[in-house]
């Protein structure tokens, strides 16, 4: 399976000072784009959250990773407008530019591996009520019970809070702004070196927005709104494997 994750959950605490316990922030919104290759996949994770607090403050945002996975880009798009993109620096230089544009009510942002399996976001000066778009592309290699069958998961780790029920507020939101995303989808796919014999997504196979197809090697399977209860387990087995 991949990724191979711990038991803990993504989620971003927002609080108004650093003595203060966070306050956890609505997820309300994410989108799966991902592309499996034999035994490697990218994965385009796109997240949505609302700071519930009455006051601006600095969030901060955990997630685990597999250790042979590694993160090539991230974003954040706030609702006012601001978007920052990640930048590659030394660790103690960007945390020095972090801290300076936070002090002085700048929005800043900073992503730092702090285990080999945890990534540790802080995003600076949220706003009270506003929403953030937490944006990051990620490959990992897929381990696998035999090599003619991959299996890709992604995990409830990753949205455990997330639930298909909108707001009212939530669905008459302009479609403009792009920093807001609301709803959950996802979309996988498959390019195999030889004809794909059978797609599967057996965690889910009841789900009435599940979609499946196969042209040749290539397979496409879709889901949208659906609740995370459980790991969403994607099988894909072809004729001939690796020739």
């Amino acid at each position: 399976h991949t990724p191979n994750l711990s038991k803990m959950s993504v989620q971003l605490f927002v609080r108004g000072s650093e003595q203060e316990i966070g306050k956890p922030a609505a997820l309300v919104g994410w989108v799966v784009d991902a592309k499996v290759l034999d035994f490697i996949c990218e994965v385009e994770l796109q997240q949505c959250f609302r700071n519930t607090r009455s006051c601006a403050g600095e969030a901060t945002y955990s997630f685990p990773l597999d250790n042979q996975s590694s993160v090539c880009s991230f974003k954040a798009e706030f609702e006012s407008g601001v978007v920052i993109n990640g930048i590659v620096k030394e660790r103690n230089q960007a945390v020095r530019e972090y801290e300076s544009a936070k002090s002085s009510g700048q929005k800043a942002s900073i992503l730092q591996r702090n285990r080999p399996d945890v990534f540790n976001v802080s995003i600076g000066n949220i706003a009270a009520n506003e929403h953030v778009k937490i944006s990051l592309t990620y490959f990992s290699v897929i381990r696998s019970e035999n090599e003619e069958e991959v299996c890709f998961v992604f995990p409830t780790a990753l949205a455990p809070l997330y639930s298909p029920k909108h707001s009212s507020q939530e669905s008459e939101c302009p479609s403009q702004r792009p920093a807001i995303l609301y709803g959950q989808a996802m979309r996988v796919l498959f390019q195999c070196s030889s004809p794909i014999v059978s797609l599967a997504c057996p965690s889910h196979a009841s789900e009435a927005s599940l979609a499946i197809t196969t042209s040749g090697s290539t397979g496409t399977i879709s889901l949208a709104d659906v609740a995370m209860g459980k790991d969403i387990v994607m099988r894909c087995k072809e004729a001939a494997p690796h020739e």
